[in-house]
């Protein structure tokens, strides 16, 4: 069900286009500072995987987190 890599990038500046402008200017500042993170990775540890380990299961949650099961599986 993954997108190839040169289809990806259309469609991620299409939906960010589409963000209203405090969340992508939210979501500018947090790529930001995970960049900025991932920089210091020999230092801090937090290499792209430990970031998306992290990050990834706080930001990109299912719809229906009423069932625990569901987050689980999404992570």
């Amino acid at each position: 069900p993954f997108l190839a890599a040169e289809h990806r990038l259309p469609i991620l500046l299409q939906l960010t286009s589409n963000l209203p402008e405090q969340y992508f200017t939210i979501l500018k500042y947090l790529l930001s500072f995970l960049h900025r993170v991932n920089l210091m990775a020999s230092v801090n540890k937090m290499s792209l995987a430990n970031l998306a380990t992290c990050f990834g299961q706080n930001l990109l949650r299912p719809r229906d987190t009423s069932n625990p099961a569901t987050i689980v599986e999404a992570s």
